[in-house]
């Protein structure tokens, strides 16, 4: 089987090693260019230093649905397309390039947490399983037909910085699976089990706003704030003294106790 490889970020990284380790024809690997070629301190690109190191071909389109970038991966006679931590949604004429179509790793236990940041919240929603999905794609975000899911147990304390690596090497089995499932498909029959939409939750991408502690919330509420936004954006709380002096204040951890923390317009001195 051809399969060409789509992703820019860490999670596809072990997938995507099991995808050589298993003898899978890899044709092009497709990645996020860099926004600034010239910055001083580009931003980390997992898949495209993983592909680099192994000589495999890169391509790198400003928009994977553009006619010449479609163009490409027609060329490539690919018989399926990975997708996982990519960055862009495919058009319908982007998965017809493959005769399989495309498959998605993704970092939730789908309908649950559709979007660009289900692991983060996973824990911001204060879930105690969570898992990996991988489904076969269609133009909507997230969601296709699963094919495959691995669950585990949110750890006490867990963080997203230690939760999405753990994720990533559970993701390797299920997409073995779900490509195993592909390779003896006709077609025709139905594939895999269909979404409850009534079930959807969104996980949008975070932005440094979603970092800010507010102390009206419940202990539980900031803890699962401060686990959630680890590594990226992290939490701060603003502290506000007499004379109008202001200092943030950077938390890097929390434990959340029993009851509910008072506003600090309320807190004795």
């Amino acid at each position: 089987m051809r399969i060409v490889i789509m992703g820019t970020g860490p999670f596809a990284v072990p997938s995507c090693q099991s995808l050589v380790d298993q003898g899978y024809d890899l044709p092009l690997v497709v990645t996020r260019p860099l926004v600034d070629p010239h910055s001083k301190k580009p931003p980390p690109r997992p898949v495209f230093e993983w592909a680099s190191q192994r000589g495999l071909e890169i391509f790198e389109p400003p928009s994977i649905n553009a006619p010449e970038a479609i163009a490409r991966l027609r060329a490539a006679q690919p018989d399926l397309l990975f997708v996982c931590d990519y960055g862009q949604i495919l058009s319908s004429e982007c998965l017809a390039a493959a005769r399989l179509g495309g498959i998605n790793l993704h970092g939730s236990l789908l309908p649950r947490h559709r979007g660009a940041a289900p692991v983060q919240w996973a824990l911001l929603r204060g879930d105690h399983l969570t898992g990996v999905s991988v489904i076969h794609m269609t133009p909507r975000l997230d969601a296709g037909p699963v094919l495959a899911v691995a669950q585990t147990d949110i750890r006490p304390d867990e963080t997203a910085a230690e939760l999405e690596p753990r994720l990533a090497e559970l993701g390797v089995a299920a997409t073995t699976q779900a490509v195993q499932l592909l390779a003896g498909w006709d077609g025709v029959q139905s594939l895999g089990q269909p979404q409850d939409r009534t079930l959807a939750t969104s996980a949008p991408r975070l932005s440094k706003a979603d970092g800010q502690l507010d102390f009206r919330r419940s202990a539980a509420e900031l803890e699962q704030q401060v686990r959630g936004c680890q590594p990226w954006p992290g939490t701060y709380a603003e502290l506000h003294w007499p004379g109008g002096k202001q200092m943030r204040l950077l938390i890097r951890a929390s434990r959340g106790l029993a009851g509910r923390i008072r506003p600090l317009a309320d807190a004795a001195p």
